[in-house]
């Protein structure tokens, strides 16, 4: 199940919880268990937008007031896993 919740998160760059239940077929509440355990194991990776990241955004917030986005990145770890038997 890991695999195919990194495969989806990779294939569509989408890392909403609902848009992975649906295109999976598996519940909301387990994509949000599983993506808590990929974060807790390594293999995704949540940035916040903080001011050192500033410099090379393309956001568009001023330095007074950050954006509430966020970015999330499969790690390394991740990618392996999403290679793994290919």
């Amino acid at each position: 199940m890991i695999k195919k919740i990194l495969n989806e998160l990779k294939k569509n760059g989408d890392f909403s919880s609902k848009t992975i239940s649906r295109n999976l077929g598996m519940p909301k509440e387990i994509v949000d268990d599983m993506k808590d355990r990929l974060i807790k194991m390594g293999y995704l990776e949540k940035k916040e937008c903080n001011e050192n990241m500033c410099k090379g955004c393309s956001c568009g917030c001023s330095s007074r007031e950050l954006n509430k986005s966020s970015e999330w990145i499969i790690t390394e770890k991740g990618e392996k896993i999403i290679n793994r038997g290919k």
